[in-house]
């Protein structure tokens, strides 16, 4: 295949990802935000995003990718619109899927002809 065998090694056999359960995850917010003195009534995030398929199919060269906007509902006791706003952003700044919208990351494409 043209590879040497240290790098099929490096490209083919990566230990499998392993994340936290997100009930789990969840959890660990909760009690987070608890030992702040905040209690969460409810919480809410929904997203959009604004798509242009026209790139898709081959029409013109404009990118896929709009936009995305997320939505936070919140209702929390003990916590001001400060304290809510704090608590959005270390949650930006903590979510995985918010770093991979805002930084470029590597991307590879693994094919296994079966």
């Amino acid at each position: 295949s043209g590879m040497n065998e240290r790098e099929d090694e490096k490209t083919h056999h990566r230990p499998p990802l392993s994340l936290p359960h997100p009930d789990l995850v969840k959890l660990k917010r909760v009690h987070k935000l608890r030992q702040k003195g905040i209690e969460l009534e409810k919480l809410e995030v929904g997203a959009e995003a604004a798509y242009d398929f026209s790139k898709t199919f081959g029409l013109t060269n404009n990118p896929i990718a709009q936009g995305v906007t997320f939505t936070v509902d919140i209702k929390a006791k003990n916590a001001d619109e400060n304290k809510i706003s704090e608590i959005v952003k270390e949650a930006e700044e903590r979510c995985p899927a918010m770093f991979c919208l805002k930084n470029p990351i590597p991307v590879s494409v693994n094919i296994n002809r079966l």
